[in-house]
């Protein structure tokens, strides 16, 4: 399918969407939905061209706009900066010798869309209703352990989800305000999860 075909089967409202800064795996979403078919990175790019190309008609600006492949390196520049952001995020907090005991804890979760890719690029899909976590191996350890997004890195850390084998931070716990703070601070960097507006 040509990026003009996947312009027309995407329509207008993906159109408005991409236009406040839509992602492109979001835009691979959307092409697979509608049209039944992956997209390839150049198909994405070309994609994004035809649609600045529509915008640039409908809305004159006088500057130049830049093209699919500009956007493309933006985002994958923005997407790293971001990434290092939320390993500073996790360098904040203490370390804790964990025993690898509590696995019946890795249930549903939710994170940043950021996080959310780091995990994807280790190839484990996680989704808020998984129960117990697909990140877990066969010996119950975290697969994805130096990805894993704050709320499991929070896990033992904080008094209310203190674990039940005794490891403790070194330190002590981290109070709830400020755990609250990482999370929204997790969010402001790496993205709201979905679902939580």
């Amino acid at each position: 399918m040509d990026s003009e075909a996947l312009s027309r089967a995407l329509g207008c409202d993906l159109f408005v969407e991409m236009l406040d800064g839509l992602e492109n795996d979001t835009i691979r979403t959307h092409v697979l939905e509608k049209t039944g078919t992956e997209a390839t990175d150049e198909q994405v790019e070309d994609v994004l061209d035809e649609w600045i190309k529509v915008r640039n008609y409908l809305r004159p600006t006088g500057r130049e706009v830049p093209t699919g492949r500009q956007v493309s390196r933006r985002r994958a520049r923005r997407g790293r900066d971001r990434v290092a952001e939320m390993d500073q995020l996790y360098a904040e907090l203490p370390e804790i010798d964990c025993k690898g005991l509590c696995h019946e804890s890795c249930t549903a979760i939710v994170m940043t869309p950021v996080e959310q890719q780091r995990v994807r690029e280790r190839g484990v899909e996680v989704t808020p209703l998984d129960m117990p976590c697909p990140a877990l191996t066969q010996l119950n350890r975290c697969s994805v352990r130096d990805v894993r997004p704050l709320i499991c890195r929070l896990y033992g850390l904080v008094e209310q989800m203190a674990c039940p084998h005794g490891c403790r931070p070194e330190g002590g716990f981290v109070p709830e305000a400020t755990a609250r703070r990482l999370i929204e601070r997790s969010m402001v960097i790496g993205g709201r999860p979905a679902g939580l507006g």
